[in-house]
């Protein structure tokens, strides 16, 4: 003969149930939040890698890359046609008439230095000398400090050694400008805007 079992309660065997029933809904809803929490989680991080490429990006590109468009010195802007006798009638005869490869350079009076292209137009102004009157569309003229240049342009993108001065190089690469500020104990010694497609 066998042993008979007393018959299991009903309360008993519905708690189970219920019990399993409540943790198969817990564990269902605890699996959606985990795959919510991961979903988030994941999306931030893209996030956070996307902007961090932008800033990056931006960052490396705006440095010193600024977009320059009709800059000029003293009203005189890249491209521009060169006729002698309407520059000497502004700024007097040439003091000196040289030579740059197939270029011809002018140097006027307060400093005033242009180079002529072959075809008759204007690829570099520059301007030197603490006594010059003539400034940057900025207003930054030579004898200012290198912080005013930086207040007012920003970091460099680039800077060199050369004769001396330290040269702080600001680039438009879509007009092909680039505009120099050689600067010796922290002063502007010269500015020189030129054409950077020849």
């Amino acid at each position: 003969m066998y042993e008979q079992r007393p018959p299991q309660p009903i309360i008993d065997y519905s708690c189970r149930c219920g019990l399993q029933f409540t943790l198969k809904i817990f564990e269902t809803h605890l699996k959606g939040t985990m795959k919510q929490v991961m979903g988030i989680r994941v999306f931030s991080i893209i996030i956070v890698v996307f902007l961090a490429v932008i800033l990056t990006t931006s960052l490396a590109t705006t440095r010193g890359n600024l977009t320059l468009g009709k800059q000029h010195i003293i009203g005189l802007e890249i491209g521009a046609k060169f006729d002698q006798t309407e520059y000497a009638l502004r700024y007097g005869e040439p003091v000196v008439i040289g030579n740059i490869g197939n270029r011809k350079k002018y140097t006027f009076i307060h400093s005033l230095g242009l180079v002529v292209s072959e075809i008759g137009t204007l690829s570099s102004i520059s301007i030197q000398g603490e006594d010059s009157e003539f400034t940057t569309e900025k207003g930054i003229r030579p004898g200012d400090s290198v912080e005013k240049v930086i207040e007012n342009y920003g970091a460099p993108r680039k800077q060199y050694s050369d004769q001396g001065a330290q040269v702080k190089v600001y680039r438009d690469r879509k007009n092909k400008l680039s505009l120099e500020f050689w600067t010796v104990e922290n002063k502007v010694h010269t500015i020189r805007l030129k054409d950077t497609s020849e």
